[in-house]
């Protein structure tokens, strides 16, 4: 309903029969599909530039269900409504900056509120169910959609640079972080020990996409990037700070070449940029700021470690494919590589 008041707002009499029949012949879309695999788990995901506000059920005709069945081929049931978001009182002095570390193997991301010092990152559990029913099966759809959307419970840092590939090849569908891929939070190393065996078949299950150049992996990077800051701007809106006040940080390994560091860059922007959307923000998002990873590594020891740095000091930043090195003397950067 909102999308179709703000579809239809200011227009006139002729512009509004116009548009009327576009939503009637289809030539206007306010919802967009998401682009995710199609299963025989039957469902289609839509997105929009508002909050949902109702769940579409349907069912499919035929008794068997061996593959997708496309939603002309399902029958209506009913909508569920769902209640209005909480609305968040925001402080327009408080600031915000969160800074993510994208490795090889681990993914860091931190907070850092107003002029205190960073910390690591805590993505709060913010699952929503519209079912008011028993504590298990309350339960048991916490499960199903943690497993699809977000952790049910508080995820941590640091975190496997692991994404489920969800994408649906389609070019009329748009592949939107949260829903095109999920971040793979665990808490051991056993259980995506076992998604790594299953991806050498599948290939739904990604990793070591820092170093790849391939197109579709940029997009990847570009989906993964996407969750966290959607992730961090919800807790940014849950300590008051709103989207324009966030500032962005991203390390990069020196190794990064000219053409993969500009390429990197320009998908973490858009990134942030596509969230700050979500979150209903216009208008151009703010530039992030870059610093190379040996750099950063310093940094910490100098200022949260309380390193002098007077005497000639080797910092090592150790990743899964690369190591990262500076040289000080006198606190001054004698060298980096």
């Amino acid at each position: 309903i909102a999308s179709l008041r703000r579809f239809l707002h200011g227009t006139t009499p002729h512009e509004l029969r116009s548009r009327v029949a576009d939503l009637a012949t289809g030539a206007a879309v306010l919802w967009h599909r998401a682009g995710m695999i199609e299963s025989s788990v039957v469902g289609d995901l839509f997105v929009g530039d508002v909050a949902a506000e109702a769940i579409g059920c349907d069912r499919v005709l035929q008794g068997n269900v061996a593959g997708f069945v496309p939603s002309n081929e399902r029958g209506f049931v009913g909508l569920i409504l769902l209640a209005a978001p909480r609305s968040v009182d925001l402080n327009p002095h408080a600031r915000m900056e969160i800074g993510i570390d994208f490795g090889t193997t681990n993914t860091a991301v931190a907070f850092r509120l107003g002029d205190v010092e960073a910390e690591p990152a805590k993505f709060a559990d913010r699952l929503r169910t519209p079912l008011e029913q028993s504590d298990r099966a309350k339960a048991a759809y916490r499960n199903l959609a943690a497993n699809i959307f977000l952790p049910a419970r508080e995820a941590t840092i640091p975190f496997l640079s692991m994404v489920q590939d969800r994408r649906q090849h389609r070019h009329e569908d748009r592949h939107v972080a949260l829903v095109s891929s999920q971040i793979r939070f665990h808490r051991t190393y056993e259980a995506p020990l076992r998604e790594v065996q299953n991806a050498l078949h599948s290939n739904d299950v990604r990793f070591d996409l820092k170093w790849s150049t391939a197109t579709g992996d940029r997009e990847l990077v570009g989906l993964f990037i996407g969750q966290i800051a959607m992730l961090g701007l919800a807790e940014a809106f849950g300590r008051g700070v709103g989207p324009e006040s966030v500032t962005w940080r991203f390390s990069y390994p020196e190794a990064y070449g000219g053409q993969h560091l500009q390429d990197f860059k320009a998908v973490c922007a858009r990134s942030v940029e596509q969230a700050l959307g979500r979150a209903g923000e216009g208008g151009q998002a703010p530039a992030p700021q870059w610093e190379r990873e040996s750099l950063s590594a310093a940094l910490y020891f100098a200022r949260r470690m309380s390193v002098p740095m007077t005497e000639s000091t080797v910092t090592l930043d150790i990743g899964g494919r690369t190591t990262d090195v500076s040289i000080w003397n006198a606190q001054r950067l004698a060298a980096s590589s």
